[in-house]
């Protein structure tokens, strides 16, 4: 029961193997925090997911720095170089080609994660998979693989600016809570 999800906020089209739910967060980026959109589907035996996250400032040349950190996130999360480590690329509609990586880890446990991370303009995609077991692996590159771009990519890149800081307790504001008055007894003076 694969199906279709056609995303055009993110401009972006998936094969999932089931149903999705849309998810947001914020994560933190050295500049400050950033919206993370993501397509979520926990189906069939596995995780899939897509995720774009939108950068203010974009520069070419900075694209290579870019997928070195995502992937440097990556094997520190699982703590382990990866088994596979590719460069990719992807096509836009127009015949644009953007840079990308593959990587694929073998957990202890027999999951398989794959994951595509790709930059376009400003926006970073990062498609992966979990499977539950090796027998599983096609269908995690049956999602990977259907990932395409879709609609006009801007010249510029998509808006985008860091949210401002969440505003932090004021620590020293608390006020302490006043005891019960018991009514001790304090004895008389003679």
């Amino acid at each position: 029961q694969w199906e279709s999800a056609n995303c055009s906020e993110g401009q972006y089209v998936v094969l999932f193997p089931g149903s999705w739910e849309d998810k947001t967060r914020n994560i933190k980026d050295p500049n400050g925090r950033l919206i993370s959109n993501n397509r979520v589907c926990d189906e069939y035996n596995g995780h899939f997911e897509v995720t774009y996250i939108d950068y203010p400032k974009h520069s070419p040349e900075d694209d290579a720095v870019v997928l070195g950190s995502e992937i440097d996130v990556l094997v520190e999360f699982h703590g382990c170089q990866p088994d596979l480590e590719q460069p990719i690329t992807l096509k836009a509609p127009d015949d644009q080609v953007f840079a990308g990586r593959e990587l694929s880890f073998q957990l202890l446990d027999d999951r398989v994660r794959r994951y595509r991370i790709y930059i376009v303009k400003n926006r970073l995609f990062l498609v992966w998979a979990e499977v539950y077991s090796e027998k599983r692996a096609p269908d995690a590159m049956k999602f990977l693989t259907s990932f395409r771009l879709i609609g006009n990519i801007p010249k510029q890149g998509w808006p985008s600016q860091y949210l401002p800081e969440e505003p932090k307790p004021d620590r020293r504001t608390a006020v302490p809570s006043k005891k019960e008055d018991r009514g001790t007894a304090v004895p008389e003076k003679k």
